[in-house]
């Protein structure tokens, strides 16, 4: 029984040690306002840009961006590093949404897994579509956004042929939920939180530790 006790435990404490949960809080936020600008046809893409605190480290666990849909199509929205003040290469996929013609609505978007950012690292959140139309998605304006805890400097745009370019101060509405984690990860690396199934085994193992115990003491009786 010694040993059963011994599994069990170890069982245990390996799949705590995937990581805690986090308390969920607001990183970031900008609230709808006037204005929009289109994501389409195809290459057509906005970006918001959010920059770290040395401490602590934050992951992202959902993005809830204001945007009008005119046509059907996907909502695509990444992670992006910094080239010069400008987007540059994918780091992580924030998700993606099928859109029909609802109109002005806040879309989230959720991660497979919470995704872990660097300290004191600027990053940008871009959103794109697949649609080919004139401006089937737009993404609204938004107002001042928070500064605490990531701050933000700029948004970009970028036509479906050219280069990126600064919006000239008009921040786009999104609100980055997410919480800290316990220990850095390398930039777009999926956080250690457990998974659906690794809490069925938590309870399913603390089940079969109180069995145990129970038949352990009718053998000692």
């Amino acid at each position: 029984m010694r040993s059963v006790r011994s599994l069990f435990c170890g069982l245990l404490l390996a799949l705590l040690g995937t990581g805690a949960v986090q308390a969920q809080t607001t990183l970031y936020q900008s609230s709808p306002s006037t204005g929009s600008s289109c994501l389409s046809p195809t290459g057509q893409n906005a970006a918001t840009e959010v920059t770290t605190p040395a401490s602590p480290t934050y992951q992202i666990s959902s993005v809830t961006l204001n945007v009008t849909s005119f046509s059907a199509s996907n909502l695509v929205v990444s992670l992006y590093s910094d080239a010069s003040g400008l987007p540059g290469s994918p780091v992580a996929a924030l998700g993606t949404a099928t859109l029909g013609t609802g109109g002005a609505a806040p879309v989230t978007l959720t991660p497979t897994a919470p995704v872990a950012l660097s300290a004191s690292t600027r990053y940008w959140i871009v959103a794109s579509t697949n649609g080919t139309g004139n401006c089937d998605i737009a993404w609204n304006f938004g107002t001042a956004p928070t500064t605490s805890p990531l701050t933000h400097t700029d948004d970009a745009t970028t036509p479906p042929a050219g280069p990126w370019a600064l919006n000239n101060g008009a921040n786009f509405a999104i609100t980055v939920t997410g919480s800290t984690v316990t220990a850095p990860s390398a930039p777009g690396a999926i956080a250690p939180v457990p998974t659906l199934s690794q809490w069925a085994l938590i309870l399913l193992s603390g089940v079969f530790g109180l069995f145990a115990a129970g038949f352990s003491r009718r053998r000692e009786r």
